[in-house]
């Protein structure tokens, strides 16, 4: 709401108050009159605007047991159950209803079908302007006459009523559908059109909010418009379906309304109970399964082709296990998922936080879903029989998930809700199946997880970026999980292509303990020479490209080659000439010098600056030396050597955090011998296991980790700094605390 309205309030709901015409909210309420809940984690605004689902608190994804859906610490027992009242789920219908589809659902409409279900709210859109109608309490009778009132078809003609294309079904409509649909709700996408407006973050909130909340998403295509059935944009509906554990049904090769009978079939079935429990997937050709329940089977097929399902009851033994009665199912169309629906059977809901050591200080789950290249561990719920179900030693998972990689083996986390805990790395952006197989070889789940890009992360989790910031570390090679300047993660780094760039002074000076070019360049013992080991050896194939990057103060040159010993030659060849030091008491600009060397390198660069002049550095000049680190990846590691002057505390605030930020560290030394010592003693371990630095928050909350960066087992690094607290000089005995 905007204007006097919103500037001239009469009254300020939950615990507000009016301040100069306009409502001061409590922490967990917005909007002009405080009367929305903030919902994090994915958590539903019972109190949307327009929304049949009318509660005044937020309905939060299974195991978010805050006021706010905010983490919470571990509950202890197990009294709590995660699925839903039916007043408080939805079934929705998104519907691209025009005059084609109308003329089909004379003999079968499904917003009539819909209708009938009066125990649950009920949405509506048909995929035109103001086409959106939310019902609750109306009987079916009711719910129709207004269908019928509000929501017409598209008539496919023009002005002129003119025959033209029907209006394509348009994403963005999905996307309404699932953001006002409360966990454990359903929903079907009917067209007959293919699919506008698509966007990779569209998609991902559709996909990783259903994820979060357990909606189910069934597409169910007609092809009675003339649109190719192999259309793309229909491949990202089938990739939602089967990412949300719902059915996507194929157009028939026939003009009926087979259609008709299967969302009355699934609906059917999802009102008496019965879930989405099991997926086959490409590696996963046979489960274990509990042959006392009911078990309905949904496979994608290509027309006149038929599922094969059989159940073998003797046990039989499967890697040194025996394994009792089990599903096999095969001979659906190739990359698709064939789904058991079962009721009364395990059901699993799953989380993910940074308890690695599984203790009861931590919050119960911190995240709906993780995040792409961090290494939160999954937690786990099951229940069976509207119970929860006890940890016992022996669950495991199976099969290869797409997006994610799993320990195989579960531990207990008796103390809290999610009982069940494995360790878990998110490798890519995208769904993935989880299935596990019980202790006893006798039953078998599957549930969905999701790893969300950072940038999508960040929008969804309070204060995600500001509280950490992943880097992965690996042997060798590293990739940032955050995106500081391209809008999109960037592709992990390739073995053997990094540079490594020298920026220094060239010069000299008759005083030999001051002078930048003998000590960094020309002598026996500088660290040019020093450099040869852990550059060429300590591995061998990181590097393809040295450069160094010389100035004499006002101007700077570049040398470059991908054979170490012909780049020394070279740089030596250079420095030959050099001149005297520039004056100490003039600042210089380095912005343009070291923004000039991380371009010219490639990504994943290391770049060592060596400070030994006067340095001037502002906040615009830190910021595009930030972005031109964020776009190469590059780190950056900064040695201030303080034989002619000590570097301010701006300066050195500036170096310091450019350094942290793109995982390098910044350094006092007071001559040039320290330099020496710090090479022969930590830079070619800070190279050879590529250690970065991670930056967080001093106010770090419950459920973030702080550990993701990977040093290889039974070593482990301490990196010391002469900087004190104030940043204005060395730290003393007395005040270092390990």
């Amino acid at each position: 709401m905007t204007g006097p309205l919103a500037t001239n309030v009469q009254f300020c709901s939950h615990d507000s108050y009016n301040k100069d015409g306009s409502c001061v909210c409590d922490v967990d309420y917005t909007g002009n009159f405080c009367l929305n809940r903030k919902c994090r984690s994915f958590g539903f605004d019972g109190y949307l605007p327009k929304n049949p689902v009318k509660v005044d608190r937020c309905i939060c994804p299974p195991g978010f047991l805050g006021r706010n859906c905010e983490p919470v610490s571990c509950v202890s027992g197990k009294s709590q159950v995660y699925s839903s009242l039916k007043t408080e789920k939805t079934i929705s219908l998104l519907a691209s209803y025009n005059v084609k589809l109308q003329k089909i659902w004379e003999n079968g409409d499904i917003g009539q079908l819909i209708c009938n279900e009066t125990d649950y709210a009920r949405n509506f859109n048909y995929n035109y302007e103001n086409a959106t109608l939310y019902t609750k309490n109306e009987n079916s009778l009711s719910c129709v006459a207004k269908l019928n009132q509000y929501l017409t078809a598209d008539s496919c003609t023009d002005d002129d009523e003119k025959p033209i294309a029907c209006i394509p079904l348009d994403i963005n409509n999905l996307n309404s559908i699932v953001q006002y649909s409360p966990p454990n709700s359903i929903v079907f996408v009917v067209t007959n059109m293919a699919v506008s407006s698509i966007t990779g973050d569209i998609v991902e909130d559709i996909i990783a909010t259903s994820i979060a909340r357990r909606i189910q998403i069934n597409v169910l295509v007609y092809n009675n418009t003339g649109f190719q059935a192999d259309d793309p944009s229909l491949a990202t509906l089938s990739n939602i379906a089967a990412a949300t554990l719902g059915q996507y049904i194929l157009p028939s090769i026939e003009n009926g309304n087979e259609q008709y009978a299967i969302v009355n079939a699934l609906l059917e079935n999802w009102d008496q109970g019965y879930q989405p429990t099991k997926v086959f997937t490409g590696g996963i050709k046979t489960l274990p399964v509990d042959t006392s329940k009911d078990i309905y089977v949904a496979a994608q097929l290509s027309y006149g082709q038929n599922a094969v399902f059989s159940v073998d009851l003797p046990p039989t033994v499967v890697d040194c296990r025996i394994v009792h009665p089990q599903l096999s199912a095969s001979n659906q169309t190739s990359d698709t998922p064939i789904i058991v629906y079962t009721t009364g059977d395990l059901v699993a809901y799953s989380a993910f936080t940074s308890d690695e050591n599984r203790t009861a200080d931590v919050v119960d789950s911190a995240f709906s879903v993780s995040v792409n290249q961090t290494s939160y561990s999954m937690v786990v719920k099951l229940e069976s029989e509207n119970a929860p179900v006890d940890y016992e030693a022996g669950y495991r998972t199976i099969g290869n998930p797409s997006s994610i990689s799993l320990d195989t083996t579960f531990h207990n986390r008796a103390f809290c809700q999610f009982n069940f805990i494995v360790k878990a790395n998110c490798k890519s952006v995208g769904a993935s199946v989880v299935t596990m197989i019980t202790a006893n070889n006798r039953n078998s789940v599957s549930f969905p997880v999701y790893c969300a890009s950072f940038s999508y992360a960040k929008k969804i989790y309070n204060n995600f970026a500001a509280e950490t910031q992943n880097m992965r570390q690996l042997e060798f090679e590293q990739s940032f999980s955050k995106d500081f300047a391209c809008g999109s993660d960037i592709a992990p780094e390739k073995t053997g292509e990094r540079s490594f760039i020298i920026v220094a002074e060239n010069s000299n000076d008759t005083n030999v303990t001051k002078s930048s070019v003998d000590n960094l360049f020309r002598n026996k013992n500088s660290f040019f020479y020093q450099l040869i080991d852990p550059l060429t050896l300590v591995p061998s194939s990181r590097y393809s490209n040295f450069l160094a990057v010389l100035t004499n103060g006002e101007t700077y040159q570049i040398k470059q080659h991908t054979d170490y010993g012909k780049f020394m030659t070279k740089v030596l060849s250079y420095t030959n000439t050099s001149s005297s030091g520039a004056d100490v008491s003039v600042p210089i600009s380095v912005k343009d010098m070291l923004v000039d060397a991380i371009e010219n390198g490639s990504l994943y660069s290391d770049i060592l600056f060596v400070v030994n002049f006067n340095v001037r550095m502002s906040a615009d000049d830190s910021l595009a030396i930030k972005t031109a680190l964020g776009t190469k990846r590059s780190k950056l590691f900064v040695l201030f050597v303080q034989s002619y002057t000590q570097y301010g505390s701006d300066v050195y605030q500036y170096m310091n955090d450019l350094a942290i930020a793109s995982g390098g560290i910044a350094v006092r030394l007071d001559n040039y011998d320290e330099l020496h010592t710090f090479f022969t003693l930590y830079f070619p371990t800070l190279i050879a296991n590529d250690i970065v630095a991670k930056a967080y928050s001093s106010d770090t909350k419950p459920g973030i980790a702080l550990n993701n960066v990977y040093l290889q087992e039974q070593k482990y690094y301490l990196l010391l700094t002469n900087e004190d607290s104030s940043e204005d000089g060395p730290v003393n005995g007395e005040q270092i605390i390990v």
